[in-house]
């Protein structure tokens, strides 16, 4: 089925406003819109006597005049198309609400920390030890600055912050340049997510200029040796849960799996 559309064409002194004696007399140039067995007319706003109308072409005999009409045309044509698109109807009285403003959607009054509080409330799915180490992450934040709005995240904001959390202490001892650097590392995170709906700009990321310091963490393992003394423990009938956790243990050591892919593993359930 082919879609029809509107049909544009230009109508010159469409009411007869003209004296026809008296040859500085003008008329209006309107454009039709025809569709549907129906037709509708929209004023160009030009005015011209009947010397500067070509009645054989249907057009004013001014060429600029003649190609702004057809951008007119041009933008009508384009609203209609855009319109369809949208709602996938059509009819002339929708032409009415091409020249009336559209109003802006009314911006989210959020700030960053409410914006911080909603992107955690909505990751839910993560695993808990994420989510719970991301929440205390907003809990030192909150306790830093209990409202802060998106146009006060600058250097000066995450500066502060960095201060306030060296001078925290979890255990009664001061939290670790690598724990603080992981702090960091969250509150940056939902700085990328606000930029990325548009409430800060990128070029506004404290975290282009501020990075947080870590430190070379010690890694303890056991020797070949070790592992072996591992493997030949005998355990008891009673023992049998401790037999499994070193089984667990020992297939983390040999494979390098993290404890919670081994904690999911289980028996195939083909034969």
């Amino acid at each position: 089925m082919v879609t029809k559309f509107t049909d544009f064409s230009l109508r010159f002194d469409r009411k007869n406003q003209i004296n026809l004696n008296d040859i500085t007399s003008t008329g209006l140039i309107e454009i039709r819109m025809y569709y549907d067995g129906k037709a509708s007319y929209k004023s160009t706003g030009y005015r011209i006597t009947s010397d500067q109308w070509n009645k054989k072409k249907n057009a004013p005999k001014d060429s600029l005049m003649l190609r702004n009409i057809e951008m007119m045309i041009s933008e009508l044509k384009t609203f209609e198309s855009e319109y369809r698109a949208i709602h996938k109807t059509w009819c002339l009285d929708n032409f009415k609400q091409k020249d009336k403003p559209v109003p802006e959607p009314p911006k989210k009054k959020v700030s960053f920390t409410e914006f911080f509080q909603e992107q955690l409330d909505g990751e839910k799915a993560l695993k808990q030890p994420s989510l719970r180490t991301r929440r205390l992450s907003f809990d030192y934040f909150k306790k830093f600055r209990e409202n802060v709005r998106f146009d006060e995240v600058n250097y000066h904001l995450i500066q502060s912050f960095d201060l306030f959390l060296h001078a925290q202490k979890a255990s009664g001892r001061k939290l670790h340049l690598n724990t603080i650097q992981k702090h960091h590392k969250h509150v940056r995170k939902y700085i990328l997510q606000a930029i990325k709906h548009r409430y800060i700009t990128s070029i506004d990321n404290p975290y282009l200029d501020f990075k947080p310091p870590s430190q070379q963490g010690e890694s303890n393992f056991l020797t070949w040796e070790e592992l072996e003394r591992f493997e030949t423990v005998e355990f008891t009938s009673k023992e049998s849960l401790l037999e499994r956790c070193r089984d667990m243990f020992l297939m983390a050591c040999y494979t390098g799996l993290r404890f919670n892919d081994i904690y999911k593993i289980r028996p195939s359930s083909h034969n």
